[in-house]
């Protein structure tokens, strides 16, 4: 059953990074919807963060490395509101991309993780980033 549960709260969790994709096609809507991508993106990261952190602590075997990385995506997460809000929307949709995979490659590298939840890991992470580049392309492009 947890198993089950964290694959559907894991899925459901891309429902808003789809739906802002998407939104952000239309010229009307554009503005918003980049916002709203940008700012549960960095929600999200910081929550992935939080989980690093956690995680790093109930492994014996733990570097600083985990810890530290944790603060800095959360806190690239806070840089990317930041250029949204102050209209570098470009920079903060790709820096998020960035964070995105440098978390999920510091769980990788550092953290002991069930096979079937680094698959999991890196299926949501490649949409996520899918996600944010087709936005940064979208936006680029208007």
């Amino acid at each position: 059953m947890h198993h089950r549960l964290r694959n559907l709260l894991g899925f459901a969790g891309l429902i808003p990074f789809v739906s802002f994709t998407l939104l952000s096609a239309i010229s009307y809507s554009q503005h918003t919807a980049v916002l709203l991508l940008i700012s549960y993106g960095a929600i999200i990261l910081s929550f992935m963060a939080g989980s690093l952190w956690g995680q790093a602590q109930h492994d014996t075997h733990s570097r600083a490395g985990p810890l530290i990385a944790s603060n800095a995506l959360a806190l690239s997460g806070w840089a990317a509101l930041y250029c949204a809000v102050t209209g570098w929307a470009l920079l903060a949709l790709m820096g998020l991309a960035l964070a995105f995979i440098s978390c999920w490659c510091c769980e990788r590298v550092w953290l002991q993780q069930e096979p079937d939840y680094q698959r999991l890991r890196g299926v949501l992470t490649s949409i996520v980033v899918l996600c944010l580049a087709a936005t940064s392309a979208i936006v680029k492009a208007n």
